[in-house]
């Protein structure tokens, strides 16, 4: 496959990419589809946040290294060992030594919010990105995620319509967490080219889950939890509905692991077009009341997201 031009749409840059790898190896592609965009991203042109260094494409391997999570070294284990390499760079390199303990105090900053029963994921596009990545990528078989979700979170400068983020939620649901994902539109965006993308690209991921798991099927239609897999959902309402939601941070995403609960909540730039920030901080209601409230009040009014796209006529990729 030829490069692409350096103009190209990041979008379009994946979709080449994983035209390209499944016309050469349609297994490699099933087995972690993740490989798309790590390609994609080194493919990309300047102003498209190509990979910048050997550094971020280490991250992105890992990230999608469908063993990571199993091989991440005892906490413990890695505090001694970094404890003894301090000593060593001290007396190999003073500068570097300084330079590493900033770090190390970057890092006991995060775990005191962390102790505090907080965590704020901020920076540029590519760390906020890669941080609710990372969140994500970290769910476990018999996860739960259930989250009400916005078409702007999806944006290019956010998560993105096609991206890791995306990837990753493929990831963890053929592993074997539940995911209920309800998008909120108003009568003016459920017409819009670039939401009805955005719910395209949700839709095709479906629709490669299902060709991917035939031997051991996932669910991808049904809505109730006890089903498992994923089901993604829409739902029309009033703009001073949502807004109201929005203001009561409805807008989140929940995970629940047994009885702990976890929220994400996603913050805005004042024009609501850039996502700044996603704090992270423990659920004050109980699981069982959290799995109620999602049911009744998001899930069960909504459409199931290729049936509503069908009602639209709107195609996307495989339907």
């Amino acid at each position: 496959m030829l490069p692409p031009e350096s103009d190209s749409d990041i979008d379009v840059v994946k979709e080449r990419v994983v035209s390209g790898l499944k016309e050469y190896s349609i297994s490699l592609y099933e087995q972690n589809s993740g490989i798309a965009d790590i390609i994609a991203r080194g493919l990309r042109g300047p102003e498209g946040r190509r990979t910048a260094d050997c550094g971020r494409l280490l991250e992105d391997i890992e990230l999608f290294d469908p063993n990571q999570a199993e091989g991440l070294p005892d906490s413990g284990e890695l505090v001694a060992e970094v404890g003894g390499m301090l000593p060593r760079l001290r007396r190999a390199n003073p500068l570097f030594a300084r330079m590493a303990a900033r770090r190390i105090r970057q890092l006991k900053r995060y775990l005191d919010d962390m102790l505090d029963q907080m965590y704020d994921v901020h920076g540029d596009h590519n760390e906020i990105v890669m941080m609710c990545s990372q969140y994500m990528s970290a769910f476990q078989p018999g996860d739960q995620y259930l989250t009400v979700s916005v078409p702007w979170f999806w944006w290019p400068d956010n998560l993105g319509r096609n991206g890791r983020f995306l990837s990753v939620n493929k990831q963890v649901i053929k592993k074997g967490a539940t995911v209920r994902r309800v998008f909120f539109l108003t009568n003016a965006e459920h017409g819009d080219k670039e939401v009805a993308s955005i719910l395209g690209a949700h839709a095709t991921m479906l629709d490669e889950i299902d060709s991917e798991t035939v031997k051991n099927p996932v669910n991808t239609t049904q809505m109730e939890l006890e089903a498992g897999g994923v089901f993604t959902g829409v739902r029309i309402v009033e703009k001073q509905q949502r807004q109201a939601m929005i203001r009561a941070q409805v807008h989140a995403g929940v995970w629940i692991r047994g009885e702990r609960v976890a929220l994400a909540l996603p913050f805005y730039s004042e024009d609501k077009r850039r996502l700044i920030a996603v704090h992270l901080r423990p659920g004050d209601t109980s699981a069982g009341r959290v799995r109620e409230d999602f049911v009744k009040r998001y899930l069960e009014a909504s459409l199931e997201i290729r049936f509503f796209l069908r009602q639209q006529r709107v195609d996307w990729p495989g339907a």
